[in-house]
């Protein structure tokens, strides 16, 4: 510290630091002696100019450079380099050994961004809990209590605005700009429990090639479970309504009406079971017969 000079910032006049630090005090009282001693003054730093041990500067500093702040404590030293304390202890620091910024308190800003000339870009976030069984969350919310809706939104990524997913507190959007963009749900059991193919507009359950608007392919072969189970509370109403439409003399329609129909022919029957909470048909598997028409 001996060596640091300091000028005024008002008239220009510098003095050697050297006359203000007595050897046998601490850098603390030296540095306290040195502001007294220059109180009400504004000071600007030279070229070269080396500060050691603990400084401690008061009321506003302005850092005025055009290439930035360095700080380099050396190769591989475990320092925190920059520390803003308040009553409790370190809010926002850097931390060397984890090669990160620290925050302990919630950090406000209007946008963050991570960006990369070339190659892929991953942006981690990760709660880390350190007594490894508490909840790590992150939470997405208004500071106040308004109407208005919260939302995390993926771009297009083509350099507009357009909103691919959003997720709010009002719904959630898949696939909003209508792209060919599959939608794949995982159960414990099958890779497939849920599948939307976007290009085909279709759905499969179990199934990732469904072959209809909805393909229900129960693929487990001893999970004793039917493809499909309907239950009806409303006694008053149908389990299934089926809409289509025949034409007079035509067998190949949706629907087809008898007296259009010459020759029926059984082939064979489907198995459905039926429950009765009335009580007034036995609770049983049952066969519906099929026919093909002529």
């Amino acid at each position: 510290m001996a060596n640091a000079r300091i000028r005024n910032w008002d008239n220009q006049a510098s003095w050697d630091a050297s006359a203000y630090f007595a050897t046998d005090e601490s850098a603390y009282s030296n540095a306290r002696r040195l502001a007294a001693s220059i109180l009400d003054s504004r000071f600007a730093a030279t070229a070269g100019d080396t500060f050691t041990g603990a400084v401690i500067f008061q009321d506003a500093i302005t850092i005025q450079t055009a290439n930035g702040i360095d700080l380099t404590p050396g190769s591989d030293i475990d320092v925190d380099l920059l520390t803003v304390n308040v009553t409790g202890g370190p809010k926002n620091w850097w931390d060397e050994s984890e090669d990160a910024f620290r925050w302990n308190t919630y950090l406000y800003c209007t946008g963050v961004r991570t960006e990369i000339a070339t190659g892929n870009v991953t942006t981690d976030i990760e709660p880390i809990v350190t007594d490894g069984s508490s909840i790590a969350r992150v939470r997405f919310f208004r500071n106040t209590n308004t109407s208005g809706s919260v939302e995390f939104d993926i771009k297009a990524g083509d350099g507009s605005t357009n909103n691919m997913h959003t997720l709010s507190s009002t719904g959630v959007i898949f696939n909003e700009q209508g792209q060919d963009i599959d939608l794949r749900i995982e159960s414990n059991d099958e890779v497939y429990m849920f599948f939307l193919d976007a290009g085909n507009n279709r759905i499969g359950i179990q199934e990732n090639n469904p072959s209809g608007a909805l393909h229900v392919n129960q693929s487990g072969s001893s999970r004793s479970v039917p493809a499909l189970y309907l239950e009806q509370a409303d006694i008053s109403e149908e389990f299934i309504r089926l809409r289509g439409s025949a034409a007079s003399g035509v067998l190949t329609q949706s629907i087809v009406a008898e007296a259009d129909v010459t020759t029926a022919t059984r082939a064979g029957f489907i198995k459905a079971y039926v429950q009765d909470d009335g009580n007034q048909i036995t609770d049983q598997a049952y066969f519906v017969a099929i026919y093909t028409l002529a």
